[in-house]
């Protein structure tokens, strides 16, 4: 490789050699050549460290700006690269070095340099995965990685937050020793840092969530509960029903069944007194709508309530019995098809 001027003439490298430790002064120098010849040499000896000095600097700069795989088959064992200069560190990337074009290296940067979103999707973990796959693009493009300069950059995002699982993680971080600060360690600590915020977010906001739906859904609760008993009634009135078509005088006692649903009834009534219920397994919601006619939910379609004197001879005997014979004396409230609420006794 040949350097060359801007008007091409090739540029040789010579080099100041190191002057003197003091002047060469003859005996017959008259004191003023001994003082010219002084002069001259302090000057020899400040050229040539400004010269080592820039050779120095741009040596240290090359080496700094390529990847160790490139320049490590000159490093020698003793003075590493002290002994080679900048020109000869350019002439074997010259000749021997991969080109890298630039904007790769500038759109690694960006991807890399991308701040962390504690509040996205993504988590800490898998943002260190993306990470570590764009440094090592990175190096292979001869640029040597920065741990402690992305430590302290995630770092200052998390605590920004001003979150309290972070800020005891930075905390815990910043107590270890430096030799026990490696990179893997730091992946690790705050990776599992966000994973418990991240538990105890969701918990946190489905709790809310149910308090939410739980205060939204006390009538809905209340009226499953409504249902659950109108169902029950309905089944004893259908039990009794079947009793009274088929009893015989061999017949068995029917104590233990009526005592299986009083005791059924008994448990809807303190359901509904504590408006506490349980959804279907499919998730879905029962409302029921209270009758016209006795404000009552049960199964039967309104115009069937045994409330009204046209049922009343429908009505099992259960019922009768429970309900008695109060008509012209039970003063009773419906609802109108307008939604206003009439009181009248039953004729």
């Amino acid at each position: 490789m040949t350097f060359t001027n801007d008007k091409g003439v090739p540029l040789e490298q010579k080099r100041v050699s190191r002057p003197a430790k003091v002047a060469a002064i003859e005996k017959d120098d008259t004191p003023a050549q001994v003082a010219l010849k002084q002069a001259e040499l302090e000057v020899d000896k400040e050229v040539y460290e400004t010269q080592e000095g820039v050779y120095n600097a741009l040596r240290e700069r090359i080496i700094s700006n390529v990847h160790d795989s490139t320049i490590c088959e000159l490093k020698d064992d003793v003075h590493g690269y002290a002994r080679l200069s900048p020109f000869e560190l350019l002439q074997h990337l010259e000749q021997g070095a991969e080109k890298v074009n630039c904007m790769d290296i500038q759109d690694a940067f960006a991807r890399r340099d991308v701040n962390y979103d504690p509040n996205s999707a993504t988590t800490l973990k898998a943002y260190f995965i993306d990470l570590d796959k764009i440094e090592a693009e990175l190096q292979e493009m001869g640029v040597d990685p920065n741990p402690s300069e992305r430590q302290a950059r995630i770092m200052h995002t998390l605590q920004q937050q001003n979150d309290e699982t972070h800020t005891k993680a930075i905390n815990t971080w910043t107590a270890k020793t430096t030799t026990a600060q490696t990179w893997k360690a730091f992946k690790a600590h705050f990776s599992e840092a966000d994973r418990e915020r991240r538990i105890t977010l969701k918990v946190s906001t489905k709790t809310a969530g149910d308090m939410y739906h739980s205060a939204s859904n006390a009538v809905t609760m209340e009226q499953l509960t409504d249902v659950l008993t109108a169902y029950a009634e309905d089944t004893e009135n259908n039990i009794y029903n079947a009793v009274d078509a088929s009893k015989t005088d061999t017949d068995t006692d029917i104590a233990p069944l009526l005592a299986m649903m009083k005791k059924l009834q008994n448990d809807m009534a303190e359901l509904k007194k504590s408006k506490q219920g349980r959804l279907l397994d499919s998730g879905a919601s029962i409302q029921g709508t209270p009758c016209r006619h006795c404000s009552k939910v049960h199964v039967a379609a309104d115009k069937d309530c045994y409330h009204l004197p046209a049922n009343r001879d429908k009505a099992p005997a259960w019922w009768k019995k429970r309900n008695g014979d109060k008509k012209g004396e039970e003063t009773r409230t419906r609802i109108t098809a307008g939604g206003d609420k009439v009181t009248y006794k039953d004729e």
